[in-house]
């Protein structure tokens, strides 16, 4: 996985920990968790060990992402699932992120693969810069890892990280429109 995204976690993780808030913002962290969720341009099993990598983040399916997103207490929301995404959680996750709300992808490019569930399984929708271009992204450049960096935190609230191999990254371009 991209060192880029590696330091993104880290700088968000340490934002939502720094000394300003409270232990009960802990759970401020949603997790995005699906069976059988299918996973677009990175490693078909992401097995992070959340609990020990986070403090206190809250796993949400597809059926309860409308409520956590809706939640004031959500800061920063997690896709581990690479370049997809449940398409029917769309408008929460757009909303939680005009509101201010924190998106990690972890792989691929993020919001250019929808998933939908038809007949009880989850179906992955061609590459599209649909969603990305509500955003303002008009595309992705791919940008190389940089093997061989080691993170040291200063921080007193040093998260797990051994389980992130970086190799590559997608660097987002803002298209010159306001949205």
């Amino acid at each position: 996985m991209p060192k880029l995204f590696l330091c993104l976690l880290i700088s968000l993780v340490s934002l939502l920990l720094s000394p300003t808030n409270s232990a009960q913002d802990f759970s401020s962290i949603v997790i995005f968790q699906e069976p059988s969720f299918p996973s677009a341009d990175t490693a078909a099993s992401l097995s992070i060990p959340w609990q020990s990598a986070l403090p206190s983040p809250r796993a949400a399916t597809a059926n309860e992402l409308q409520e956590q997103l809706q939640n004031p207490a959500s800061k920063l929301f997690i896709l581990p699932y690479g370049s997809a995404f449940p398409e029917s959680a769309w408008s929460d996750m757009q909303s939680f992120l005009r509101r201010g709300g924190n998106l990690l992808v972890l792989g691929g490019r993020p919001l250019t693969r929808a998933a939908c569930l038809e007949n009880g399984q989850w179906r992955l929708r061609d590459y599209s810069a649909r969603f990305i271009c509500q955003l303002s992204i008009d595309q992705y450049q791919t940008v190389p890892g940089s093997g061989g960096l080691a993170f040291e935190s200063k921080s007193r609230h040093s998260p797990t990280t051994s389980f992130l191999r970086l190799e590559r990254s997608f660097l987002p371009r803002h298209s010159s429109q306001s949205s």
